[in-house]
């Protein structure tokens, strides 16, 4: 299903949840003045964790957040990712196409035997 985005009456009105009274306007995430950076409207619970994506979005669905908060090492785009892999990892092993383990060829669990002059032959035969 299709990216759910945020219409502009409701970026306006999210924008307008994080401007102070002084028409500033503060990154939701840790109140850093963010009038002349760059800011974005995330979605709080990342749009690929969403299960039931037929309900419209909500401006409690968004928040402002500055580029500090949003992008970067630690920010909320990287832990969103995270989490979005990890799900699809989940998702996967829950349905059987779990990536199997690879094992040394001459293990016990491998096709070949290991012989100790340095050879190996297959064990089933």
């Amino acid at each position: 299903m299709k990216r759910r985005e945020f219409t502009p009456k409701q970026r306006f009105d999210i924008i307008k949840r994080a401007t102070t009274e002084d028409n500033r306007i503060l990154c939701e995430g840790c109140s850093l003045n963010v009038t002349f950076k760059k800011w974005e409207i995330d979605h709080v619970v990342a749009e690929a964790l969403v299960v039931d994506k037929s309900k419209p979005l909500t401006i409690e669905d968004g928040k402002l957040l500055g580029h500090c908060c949003h992008r970067g090492e630690n920010g909320k785009t990287a832990k969103d990712v995270k989490a979005i892999a990890k799900s699809k990892r989940r998702e996967a092993k829950h349905f059987g196409f779990a990536k199997r383990r690879s094992t040394f060829a001459c293990s016990r669990n491998g096709p070949f035997k290991a012989k100790i002059g340095g050879g190996a032959v297959r064990r089933d035969a």
